[in-house]
């Protein structure tokens, strides 16, 4: 098992820096200590992008891929427990938007390997390194869970889309960041399809 220590003198710098600084650097915390720990050995890698950059793209993706992950969870409850009229055809709707969030969770794990780093791999990682909440408080019905994953889906756009410039600019990984505009592109999809139920 991983302990997790997080350096007091990092946490008072940032903590001045406001909270989002504050939980960046607890996220990298985790990821760092959590992926990384037991493979030491792991290959070099020579792909023209510096380590420091690497640590830091695949830092974001970790946190993609929670989101990823709790959004196709999320997606699969309101798959099971969907009721009402509509069931059948939300059930089935369902369906189709946590499959193609599995192929994604897939690619976005297979992009962190590629690019020198393991994947978070545990619901504890998961839930660490996460933007969205578990928390539903809908009641079992379409349009509940739909408003609700529309929301998540929409979080997660803004951030691949605030992602997208420093990945190529600032990290010199264009591969990344032409990888994380297809996602960007599938969400807007799959919320498009959502926001379609719902009549102004």
């Amino acid at each position: 098992m991983v302990k997790l220590s997080i350096n007091p003198v990092d946490v008072r710098t940032h903590i001045g820096k406001g909270v989002d600084a504050l939980m960046n650097a607890i996220t990298k915390n985790i990821y760092l200590q959590t992926t990384c720990q037991k493979h030491r050995k792991i290959m070099k890698i020579n792909i023209g992008i510096k380590e420091e950059d690497r640590n830091a793209v695949s830092e974001q993706l970790a946190r993609l891929l929670a989101d990823e992950f709790i959004l196709y969870t999320k997606t699969r409850n309101a798959h099971w427990n969907i009721e009402g009229s509509d069931f059948h055809s939300m059930h089935v709707f369902f369906e189709s938007q946590y499959e193609q969030l599995d192929e994604i969770m897939d690619s976005v794990a297979e992009r962190i390997r590629k690019i020198g780093h393991y994947a978070p791999g545990t619901l504890t990682q998961l839930l660490q390194l996460t933007h969205l909440t578990e928390k539903s408080d809908n009641k079992n019905d379409s349009l509940g869970f739909l408003k609700e994953l529309l929301e998540d889906h929409e979080s997660i756009i803004k951030f691949i889309r605030g992602n997208i410039k420093p990945f190529s600019d600032e990290y010199s990984d264009a591969g990344t960041s032409d990888f994380i505009t297809g996602l960007m592109e599938t969400h807007e999809g799959m919320a498009w399809m959502i926001r379609s139920h719902f009549s102004l």
